[in-house]
């Protein structure tokens, strides 16, 4: 699944990740949301579910889609 479109996270970004797992991030409004994993136009040593960036949330592109889950 990595290297087609950047996924499109609800987890809202943060420079300080800290050195425990988070499982369940705060989402807030207005604050900027994660994208993960890479897309098709960039480098391919950069296509990795660990490679993450952030934009705000009404920021749109071609690269940057989204996962639907069933929970």
């Amino acid at each position: 699944m990595h290297g087609c479109v950047w996924e499109w996270c609800q987890d809202t970004w943060s420079n300080d990740l800290g050195s425990e797992a988070v499982t369940d991030p705060k989402k807030e409004e207005g604050i900027e949301r994660v994208v993960r994993g890479d897309a098709w136009d960039y480098m391919g040593r950069n296509v990795r579910s660990a490679s993450r960036y952030h934009y705000p949330p009404d920021h749109r592109q071609s690269t940057i889609g989204f996962r639907l889950s069933l929970g």
